[in-house]
């Protein structure tokens, strides 16, 4: 459950991506993209004329989508999957809470761009036994627990669903959470995301530390221990070790209220 109300959610991730195209790691996303491709083989296999449709929950602006198309036109082993893409045997939809205008999404350069709808996971727009293939990025178990029975209801009978999820201490947080805690949320996403701007401008010429873009507190730590062996501006580095000691002692507190509500909890 997430600890916004599905109106606090829809403006968050509405500003969020004004202002970023990505709020996951590419871990996660590599890990989802080979769920996928394995599971489209699979389809493939058992009957190459049945069209396969596939739906993104909580895609933001389609960067899965992205690496997925781009890895499927660029890789010399997805070349038997390729045409089903361009004939459009396989159809993405993507869906997202968030008000994201079309011009925006990262797909529009593709020819077999998906369709993207803006929509609540909890009344998902869909008849039943529509899709062969669910995927969410951390993102379906901070919708409301009736998304998983409208999961169930558009899947198909021997439809999968693939998804990848927050650490439980944030799902606990319910939505009667304090607005101290929903502060220091937003306070360690905007430090983060600063973090990454600053990043992958000095990083834009450096393909081989594309990977060096943190989602976490402890993913900047480990950036900044990284880019100390670089060659990388010491001001820029000052400015990326200031959000890290912003971030920790949001983050540090938030966990803090975070435990401190459980336990009390745990002995009522």
């Amino acid at each position: 459950m997430s600890p916004f109300s599905p109106d606090q959610f829809k403006e968050h991730y509405t500003t969020l991506y004004r202002i970023d195209i990505e709020d996951s790691s590419k871990l996660e996303r590599d890990f989802l993209i080979t769920r996928l491709v394995e599971s489209i083989k699979k389809l493939l296999a058992e009957n190459s004329t049945q069209p396969i449709r596939i739906l993104d929950i909580g895609s933001g602006r389609q960067i899965l989508e992205k690496e997925l198309l781009t890895q499927v036109l660029m890789d010399p082993s997805l070349t038997d999957i390729r045409k089903y893409f361009k004939n459009g045997t396989i159809k993405i939809y993507t869906l997202d809470i968030a008000s994201i205008r079309g011009q925006t999404l990262l797909t529009q350069s593709f020819l077999s761009k998906p369709i993207h709808i803006q929509a609540n996971a909890a009344k998902l727009p869909f008849a039943n036994n529509v899709f062969d293939l669910i995927v969410s990025n951390m993102a379906i178990d901070f919708a409301p627990r009736e998304s998983f029975s409208e999961v169930a209801r558009v899947l198909k009978l021997n439809g999968s669903l693939i998804a990848t999820f927050h650490h439980p201490l944030l799902i606990e947080m319910s939505q009667e959470s304090s607005t101290r805690q929903k502060t220091l949320i937003n306070r360690v996403n905007k430090q983060l995301s600063k973090a990454r701007k600053i990043i992958k401008k000095l990083f834009a010429s450096r393909p081989d530390l594309a990977d060096l873009v943190p989602y976490t507190v402890i993913d900047l730590y480990e950036v900044i221990n990284k880019m100390e062996t670089t060659e990388v501006s010491s001001i820029e580095l000052q400015k990326l070790k200031n959000l890290y000691e912003n971030a920790a002692e949001n983050f540090t507190s938030l966990m803090a209220i975070t435990f401190k509500q459980n336990h009390m909890t745990d002995h009522i």
